[in-house]
């Protein structure tokens, strides 16, 4: 058995995985009501598409794959325990850091997003002005 701190991670990320997946859907979701609903909002419709692919994708992937995780490290503690829980806490924090830059990127995409909503409404750019 693995020691708790692994399980809780693991547990944790196949939690995570599913809440990707469902993020996923919930973005194809809106992208498709964007296009039906013709909203003023129909531009945007696309990127969160891609968006809704990419986080279901993800999302699938790691759900999918984190079982088989779990049992090649139980296996790994029972033949070579230093080695597999150093190898299973360097991946964590690996993990751990693309999250970071996962974190970056969005909130540069959120800020992105509003200084377009800002200086280009009604669909042209009045002077760059915000108001």
């Amino acid at each position: 058995m693995p020691p708790l701190e692994l399980v809780d991670y693991f547990t944790a990320e196949k939690q995570g995985g599913i809440l990707l997946g469902c993020l996923g859907l919930a973005s194809l979701g809106l992208a498709l009501f964007l296009l039906v609903s013709r909203s003023s909002f129909v531009a945007m419709a696309w990127p969160v598409a891609v968006v809704g692919i990419f986080q279901l994708v993800v999302g699938i992937t790691v759900a999918a794959r984190t079982p088989s995780q779990v049992a090649s490290l139980e296996e790994g503690l029972r033949d070579a325990r230093e080695f597999t829980a150093t190898a299973a806490l360097q991946q964590m924090n690996r993990v751990n850091a693309s999250f970071r830059i996962v974190k970056g990127v969005e909130i540069g995409f959120i800020l992105a997003g509003l200084l377009l909503v800002l200086f280009f409404r009604h669909g042209r750019c009045s002077n760059m002005s915000p108001v």
